[in-house]
């Protein structure tokens, strides 16, 4: 299908954590978001070269760390990944990854 060129994944929805995830300085990144990250490099072959995240708090959802986060991440090879995910959408919308080549896609559609 040619090179990779974007991998696009998005995961909203609503946690209500308890115990230990409440007191994590960073909330959604280190519970869910770098498990998504160490599958892109298994799927890509490849390691991040440039990372930019921002992250936000829900001021509804209990906890210190951020509920929301955003990630771009360009790979060695030139791949640009998107990630949104939130722990604090008043919607629901997961998305599997689909990534993009040149001559097609992969996905769940």
């Amino acid at each position: 299908m040619g090179a990779s060129r974007h991998l696009t994944h998005i995961l909203l929805g609503r946690r209500w954590d308890k115990g230990w995830r409440n007191d994590r300085v960073r909330r959604v990144m280190s519970i869910v978001s770098i498990h998504w990250l160490d599958g892109y490099r298994w799927m890509l072959g490849d390691v991040p070269e440039t990372v930019y995240c921002q992250t936000s708090k829900s001021g509804s959802i209990l906890g210190i760390g951020e509920t929301h986060t955003s990630l771009v991440i360009k790979f060695g090879t030139g791949c640009v990944d998107s990630l949104t995910e939130s722990f604090g959408s008043h919607n629901h919308l997961n998305t599997s990854p689909v990534l993009d080549f040149d001559n097609g896609s992969l996905g769940d559609n």
